[in-house]
């Protein structure tokens, strides 16, 4: 009984959020209580006598685990403006009845919240290049815009041309040295799983790798990590050291075309669905500011995915009549609460994530 409730809790608080963010461009949060509420009556009703004898006290442990790493991933996406807060809240209140629903998935309890943020991203990445496609993406004339914008990005990003050079050696050494040291230690995550979780992290952390990539110092420490450790103990362990560089080009480039895809989800579908200009006096609260404005502005407030306050807004104003007043860039962003319940009903019904069975069935195309 308690499943039979859990699974029409999961299916009603989804599609009234999916329904809720298409009105409202938000997830509100009497939705976020009332999920919270029957989830915790859930767990609660578990405890009942002649319930709680045939449920083992590793399982309480075990979902008070998953439901704590579903609650610091959605922190983490909303810290690092990934995901407005609404979508972060409805992400550990869909995870959280999952194993209500069903005890028995897949990565319950270490791995499950990873294999939800795996069937998000990957679906919606996958929605995005097809609606690329579909609008004409490639057509002569935008295949050549596309094309010309690409040429005059790389014009100007050529004479900072050492900085990607020192970006892609230090990529390449850091996943050469997770490769090595997951042949030599105990990896708790492996194969599909240890690679993908290993391209989240750098992915997530990028904000700072990026910054710590681009230094000497930093470069000289991974050359030295390459040419005084691993190329010494290669030859002393009789490591077949072709193979480990190979292995370490190939989970590199893996990452590079995991970032640009992830950028195409974020970048083309969540922030830059729409671009348009508006006076500093239209800027309303929840507006997403681009990140050109940002710049002009040389704003320091924080910045989350939620859009800005009305104390920001302020802030904004003020500067804008020092600088001289100018137009600011915000976006109109897309729902994207859909891909969230998405997401978590595939984990539910699914034994295979979205990225697995794309890769499964595009080796027979």
């Amino acid at each position: 009984m308690i499943r039979a409730l859990a699974y029409v809790a999961f299916w009603g608080l989804g599609m009234v959020a999916v329904w809720d963010d298409f009105r409202f461009q938000k997830v509100r949060n009497q939705w976020i209580v009332l999920g919270l509420l029957l989830s915790g009556l859930g767990y609660l009703s578990l405890g009942i006598p002649g319930v709680w004898e045939r449920i083992p006290v590793s399982f309480y442990w075990n979902a008070g685990l998953h439901v704590g790493l579903c609650f610091l991933a959605g922190v983490c996406l909303w810290y690092l403006r990934i995901w407005p807060a609404g979508d972060a809240k409805l992400y550990i209140v869909l995870g959280s009845l999952l194993i209500l629903a069903h005890p028995d998935l897949r990565g319950f309890p270490s791995f499950l919240f990873f294999n939800i943020l795996v069937n998000i991203f990957v679906s919606a990445g996958l929605y995005v290049v097809l609606v690329l496609l579909g609008e004409g993406f490639v057509a002569r004339r935008e295949f050549k815009a596309t094309l010309h914008r690409l040429w005059i990005r790389l014009s100007d990003e050529w004479p900072k041309r050492h900085r990607y050079v020192l970006i892609l050696w230090n990529i390449f050494v850091l996943f050469l040295v997770l490769h090595i040291l997951r042949q030599i230690f105990f990896w708790p995550i492996q194969g599909f799983w240890g690679q993908v979780s290993a391209y989240f992290t750098v992915y997530f952390l990028w904000r700072w790798l990026n910054l710590m990539f681009i230094r000497w110092d930093v470069t000289g420490i991974s050359f030295f990590i390459v040419s005084g450790i691993i190329l010494p103990l290669g030859f002393i362990l009789r490591w077949d050291l072709m193979a480990q560089f190979v292995e370490g080009g190939i989970l590199s480039i893996g990452f590079w075309i995991f970032f640009a895809v992830l950028r195409l989800v974020l970048d083309g579908y969540l922030r830059n669905a729409r671009l348009r200009k508006v006076k500093p006096e239209d800027l309303e609260p929840g507006m997403i500011l681009s990140e050109q404005t940002w710049e002009l502005l040389e704003e320091d407030c924080t910045r989350y995915s939620d859009g800005l306050s009305e104390d920001e807004i302020q802030v904004i104003r003020k500067r804008c009549e020092k600088q001289g007043g100018f137009k600011i860039s915000v976006y109109e962003p897309r729902t994207f609460a859909f891909w969230v319940f998405w997401g978590s009903l595939w984990t539910l019904v699914q034994r295979q994530n979205v990225a697995e069975w794309l890769v499964y069935y595009l080796r027979y195309l």
